[in-house]
């Protein structure tokens, strides 16, 4: 197929008129790969006497060119460390992206297979990169569309709990529980909340 590259690669945490699309037109039956959308700079402030134990990652995405029955595929989904590179365990199971979804990758106690420190989360560089895999049965388009990203960092640090969430607003209500306490959390076009 022929891949477009990137576009709007700042779209899923400036503002929510724009998503970060990559598409790749197909001649017929064929597969392609992304190439890497890096997102870093999520500006988190970490002590550095924390203890980091784990992240999680957001994304939502969607799939929204197919017109043949082609499928999009996670196939990476990995840190990117202090100094840009991409590294560490690939968290991607190749997740199927349709319609519009939010997929979680890691957890509160995934460290990704890495060793981290407040340093290290605190850099500008550090965030994650992804990549899709495109799989076409016909003459067709294949568009996946990254919408919104968000990334919790977990430490140890006893009675607080430090939660930032960067991305697109789409005024919708979300829940967030911590210790089994459930705040509501509204998305705002321009910054959440």
């Amino acid at each position: 197929g022929t891949p477009t590259g990137w576009t709007n690669i700042q779209g899923p945490t400036i503002n929510n008129s724009t998503s970060a699309t990559y598409s790749v037109a197909f001649t017929g039956a064929g597969t392609g790969t992304s190439k890497f959308l890096e997102l870093f700079d999520f500006d988190f402030n970490i002590p550095s006497t924390d203890i980091i134990v784990g992240v999680e990652v957001h994304i939502r995405a969607n799939n929204d060119g197919s017109t043949g029955g082609g499928t999009v595929t996670f196939d990476t989904v990995q840190l990117r460390n202090d100094v840009g590179t991409i590294t560490g365990n690939n968290n991607s199971a190749g997740e199927t992206v349709a319609a519009v979804s939010t997929f979680t990758f890691g957890n509160s106690t995934d460290l990704w297979g890495l060793t981290l420190t407040p340093a290290i989360v605190n850099d500008p560089d550090f965030g994650f990169a992804i990549k899709f895999d495109y799989t076409a049965v016909a003459v067709e388009t294949l568009v996946s569309n990254v919408l919104l990203v968000t990334m919790c960092i977990y430490t140890s640090h006893s009675g607080r709990v430090l939660v930032r969430i960067d991305g697109i607003g789409t005024g919708a209500s979300n829940s967030l529980t911590i210790n089994n306490a459930t705040i509501n959390v509204v998305e705002f076009a321009s910054e959440n909340v």
